[in-house]
């Protein structure tokens, strides 16, 4: 949650003289107090809960990588022809 520096507190209180009447100004303080209050706790139990969830849970496993094949030796080991034996004529 960002922070409010000085002059930023000065010209929401401003703003909020100027809107509300002073007498229901500390009513509103009362309420945005509260609202805030709840946030905080709201955004404290998710985290809490977001953590146990994490560490609760297994991490997940990768099924084991298969083997790398042999590679053959020449391109003639590739084909699936079979081969033919030159003739001597």
């Amino acid at each position: 949650m960002p922070s409010l520096g000085p002059l930023e507190i000065l010209v929401v209180l401003l703003v909020a003289v100027l809107v509300f009447p002073p007498q229901k100004l500390p009513e509103i303080a009362r309420q945005v107090g509260r609202a805030m209050s709840q946030l905080r706790r709201f955004q404290g139990n998710l985290t809490a809960e977001l953590d146990r969830a994490m560490t609760e849970s297994d991490p997940p496993t990768l099924p084991p990588k298969p083997a790398p094949e042999a590679s053959p030796a020449n391109d003639d080991e590739l084909s699936t022809e079979p081969r033919s034996e030159p003739s001597d004529s």
